[in-house]
């Protein structure tokens, strides 16, 4: 997914430094926003909720540190061919969540 990232979508590595590029926190960030174009919409209570959510101090100058990572300017890539990387890197990380979620309840089980 790295290398997916750095090739098309080089600002979600930049955004995703403060965090993990794993943390469901990141993942989480770009299922909802997998392309640069719909990145750069989030908002920014939009991204602090999902650091709420994960629990992560320092929401806010996070969520603004991410934003701008989001709204630099990216690669330049035709609307097709944004789309099918953001659809493999969607892929990708809603099954790093699965996985996640799935040792999560591993650990509770025990």
């Amino acid at each position: 997914m790295r290398n997916t990232l750095r090739e098309r979508f080089p600002g979600a590595l930049t955004a995703s430094a403060s965090l993990d590029l794993t943390s469901t926190d990141a993942l989480e960030l770009l299922v909802k926003a997998p392309t640069p174009g719909q990145a750069a919409k989030l908002t920014k209570p939009q991204i602090i909720a999902g650091l709420a959510r994960h629990r992560r101090h320092h929401r806010d100058q996070k969520a603004g540190a991410i934003q701008a990572a989001l709204r630099e300017p990216q690669l330049g890539v035709a609307i097709p061919v944004a789309t099918a990387y953001g659809a493999a890197a969607t892929a990708h990380a809603r099954l790093l969540l699965e996985r996640s979620a799935r040792r999560i309840l591993k650990r509770s089980v025990r």
